[in-house]
C-alpha cells in the first residue's frame, strides 16, 4: 500500500517482528523490566506461545497481587513504546516497575475508601457563592458559545448581600466570537444590565481570568478584545463598579446555566 510502511520489525530492538508478545514480553527492553519483578524470575515461556496463552499461564502461576501489578506493567509498557516511537521523553523502562507499583498502590487506596468518606471529600471541594458587604450587589456573568450556529449565550445574575437574586438576564448574540471576547462581552452586558436596573454599587465576578486581569491592570489591550475592554473600562470609570474579580465557575453555576439556556432562546430575557 502506498505511503504505509510494511516493515513489522520492532522499532526498539530491531531484532524481531513486533507482535504483542514481543512488545510486552520478548523485546530486549523487557528483559530489564522482568528482571526487576521477583515474581517473574524463573518464569519460562515458549517461543511459539501466543500472548493470550502466556497471560493465562501467568494467572495460574503467580499471586493475584502480582498479577495486578503485571497488568499495570503491560498497560504502561505499551504506552512507553508509543512514546519512544514518537520521540516523547517520559518514564524510562528501568523506572516502569516502580511507577506501576506506586500507581497500583494509589489506585487501591482510592478504591478502598469508604463511600461515606468519598462523599465527605467531594462535599469539601464544593465552591459556594459568598456574599459581599451589605451595601454591595454581586454581578456574576458567564458566556457560552455554539460554534455551528455562530451564536453566543450570555448569562447574568445579580444578588444582594443576602444572596437573594435581584435580577437576571439571558441574552443571545448572533456572532462568531472567540471565548475571550465572549466572556468580555458577558461582563460588559452584566455591568450595563446592573446600571439599567440601578443595582449599584456592585462587584463583578467572572471565571475568565485573562479578561479579569486585563480589566484590573488596564494593560495594553489586544486587538481581538480591545474594543470591548475599552467599553468596560469607560463604564467603570463613571462609578458604581467597585471591583472586577475572578471566581471559579463552580461558585456561580446559575449564571453558567443561564448562558447555556440563552443559546436556544428566540429573544432576550430579563
Amino acid at each position: 500500500m502506498r505511503g504505509i510502511p510494511a516493515d513489522s520489525t520492532c522499532v526498539l530492538c530491531y531484532r524481531s517482528p513486533e507482535t504483542t508478545k514481543h512488545a510486552l514480553w520478548g523485546c530486549a527492553k523487557m528483559k530489564e523490566v522482568r528482571s526487576s519483578c521477583g515474581f517473574l524470575r524463573g518464569f519460562s515461556w515458549k517461543d511459539g506461545l501466543h500472548f493470550k496463552d502466556l497471560f493465562i499461564s501467568c494467572t495460574q502461576s503467580i499471586q493475584d497481587e502480582d498479577l495486578a501489578l503485571l497488568s499495570v506493567l503491560f498497560w504502561r509498557i505499551w504506552f512507553l513504546r508509543n512514546q519512544q516511537i514518537q520521540n516523547i521523553v517520559g518514564v524510562s523502562f528501568t523506572e516502569v516497575v516502580g511507577w506501576a507499583t506506586i500507581y497500583l498502590a494509589q489506585f487501591r487506596e482510592a478504591t478502598a475508601m469508604d463511600v461515606v468518606e468519598q462523599w465527605r471529600m467531594a462535599a469539601a471541594m464544593v465552591v459556594r457563592w459568598e456574599p459581599h458587604l451589605e451595601y454591595l450587589y454581586k454581578i456574576n456573568t458567564d458566556a457560552a458559545i455554539k460554534v455551528q450556529d455562530n451564536c453566543v449565550g450570555v448569562g447574568i445574575v445579580i444578588r444582594n448581600h443576602c444572596g437573594l437574586i435581584m435580577g437576571s438576564s439571558a441574552q443571545r448574540i448572533e456572532a462568531n466570537f472567540s471565548p475571550r471576547i465572549a466572556e468580555a462581552v458577558a461582563i460588559l452586558h452584566g455591568i450595563v444590565f446592573a446600571k439599567d436596573m440601578e443595582l449599584l454599587p456592585a462587584v463583578v465576578g467572572s471565571d475568565a481570568l485573562g479578561v479579569v486581569n486585563l480589566i484590573n491592570t488596564s494593560s495594553a489591550i489586544s486587538a481581538d478584545v480591545g474594543v470591548v475592554l475599552s467599553d468596560i473600562l469607560n463604564i467603570i470609570s463613571t462609578g458604581g463598579i467597585e471591583l472586577v474579580q475572578y471566581v471559579p465557575r463552580r461558585a456561580y453555576m446559575v449564571a453558567h446555566s443561564i448562558a447555556i439556556m440563552a443559546l436556544s432562546i428566540s429573544q432576550d430575557c430579563f
